[in-house]
């Protein structure tokens, strides 16, 4: 008869591998995330950035009754780098170009495909006041609302603020 003694001794498992990833594996790890996070701070800064940095004022002289002339005066700092095309758009409000007839655009084109102003480049840190003078049309209480961008090859950056206005024409 068998005995404790003589039975054949139990199997032990397997030793498991280490699970330890190489030092150097750990760095390169660490410097691709470095590179990624980098990447996309220094992206989403200067000019690729979909905001704009300005400075603006407006004041205008507002028309009483149709077939006077009144004009908005814009002046605008850049203090972002430098703006390709200065957008000057009407916003969420009744559209001044549907109740004016502009009569000079303060140097600026029209541009009806987007009911705005195009009034070219704005080096970083220039400043420019820019006069929209145009003749009502039409009677009637209206609100208007403009705001500014860059009409950038790499995509339409906005100014974060709208100037609004009220007119009341008879």
């Amino acid at each position: 008869m068998a005995t404790p003694a003589d039975a054949a001794p139990a199997p032990r498992p397997a030793a498991t591998p280490s699970r330890r990833i190489p030092g150097w594996v750990g760095l390169v790890v660490i410097a691709i995330v470095l590179v990624v996070v980098i990447g996309i701070c220094t992206h989403g800064g200067g000019s690729s950035s979909s905001h704009l940095n300005l400075t603006a004022d407006s004041r205008g002289l507002h028309p009483t009754r149709v077939g006077e002339t009144g004009a908005e005066e814009i002046t605008v700092t850049n203090n972002d780098t430098d703006i390709t095309d200065l957008v000057i758009f009407y916003a969420n409000k009744d559209n001044w170009l549907d109740h004016h007839v502009a009569t000079d655009l303060g140097g600026c084109t029209l541009d009806k495909g987007i009911n705005a102003f195009r009034c070219g480049p704005l080096k970083a840190g220039e400043s420019r006041t820019i006069t929209i003078t145009g003749t009502a049309k039409d009677s009637g209480n209206y609100s208007y609302g403009w705001g500014l961008g860059d009409s950038a090859p790499s995509g339409l950056r906005q100014w974060d603020q709208e100037f609004t206005w009220s007119e009341a024409v008879s």
